[in-house]
């Protein structure tokens, strides 16, 4: 098994601290929704993709980073990890909700393993 470093922004509710969801940052440029809580449907997240679409004011990672996707055959690590702070900033900073509660977002690193 190949063990990979992974970089999202972990959701938290601040009421209990219990962890709703991620988002991950993709090297490709996509953000990859995950629900994290058991029994939570994925139309919790729904709020957290209309920050994305209305209330944030960067650039799509995609477009940003185009010719380092290109050339590079990803984003760099330390360039998505400053990302994922920035992002995780704004989202505290606006106020974004999921599964019906508010959310800390915090930017992380993790790791996951997959089989070549």
């Amino acid at each position: 098994m190949d063990k990979q470093t992974r970089i999202g922004i972990l959701l938290t509710a601040k009421e209990d601290n219990v962890q709703m969801g991620l988002v991950e940052l993709d090297p490709g440029g996509m953000m990859i929704f995950s629900i994290l809580k058991p029994g939570l449907h994925y139309f919790a997240m729904k709020p957290i993709s209309r920050f994305f679409e209305e209330d944030y004011k960067g650039e799509a990672l995609y477009k940003k980073y185009a010719s380092q996707i290109d050339e590079l055959g990803g984003i760099p690590e330390e360039q998505l990890w400053m990302e994922a702070k920035a992002i995780a900033e704004a989202m505290n900073t606006h106020g974004v909700n999921a599964g019906g509660k508010s959310v800390h977002a915090k930017a992380c690193r993790y790791s996951s393993f997959h089989k070549e």
